[in-house]
């Protein structure tokens, strides 16, 4: 895996030598911070599209990109965005679009309805919970995103996840009473 990320990070030009080892300590320690294979997935996604697209995209797209994936559970305005780039809102909205083919608010929505999606699948957390933990403040707003997102509502996706679970824990009890005999 290291020789991977390695050749991964040596493909993209480093302003110092020392930044590629710094990048890949920075890629494994955020891949050991994924709990699920679905975090991890979306993580692995989100990082080659990074690497992929950095090299086509404007410098001010890839920092909102980064400034969003931080900062989806709070309140993000165009405003807000705009600011942080230092340029106006209509001008990020159109390069945002053109770099990534999504508009910014989508893009926003998508990154809340997966923390969303994983926060369920933890089960730790109620949907109101979980409603105010990624940044909206209306719980009917929530539940039109994510049905909008996933085609089906929090609790919905949830059975459907409880059942997908026992299911495969279903399905490999008989293996284990196989192996005792």
């Amino acid at each position: 895996m290291f020789e991977c990320l390695s050749d991964l990070v040596c493909a993209t030009p480093a302003e110092h030598p020392h930044d590629a080892n710094q990048t890949i300590i920075a890629v494994l320690n955020k891949i050991s911070q994924c709990n699920s294979f679905s975090s991890l997935s979306t993580y692995i996604v989100n990082a080659l599209s990074k690497i992929f697209f950095s090299v086509h995209m404007h410098q001010e797209v890839i920092e909102l990109i980064d400034y969003i994936n931080l900062n989806y559970t709070q309140k993000l305005s165009l405003k807000k965005l705009a600011e942080q780039v230092y340029l106006n809102k209509s001008y990020i909205c159109r390069i945002f679009k053109e770099d990534t083919g999504t508009n910014i608010i989508n893009y926003i929505n998508s990154v809340r309805m997966e923390h969303a999606a994983e926060m369920l699948k933890n089960g730790n957390s109620s949907p109101r919970d979980i409603c105010d933990a990624v940044g909206i403040d209306t719980p009917s707003y929530f539940y039109r995103l994510f049905k909008s997102h996933f085609g089906v509502s929090p609790s919905q996706f949830l059975n459907q996840n409880n059942t997908a679970a026992t299911a495969v824990s279903i399905s490999f009890a008989p293996l284990s009473d196989d192996i005792e005999q």
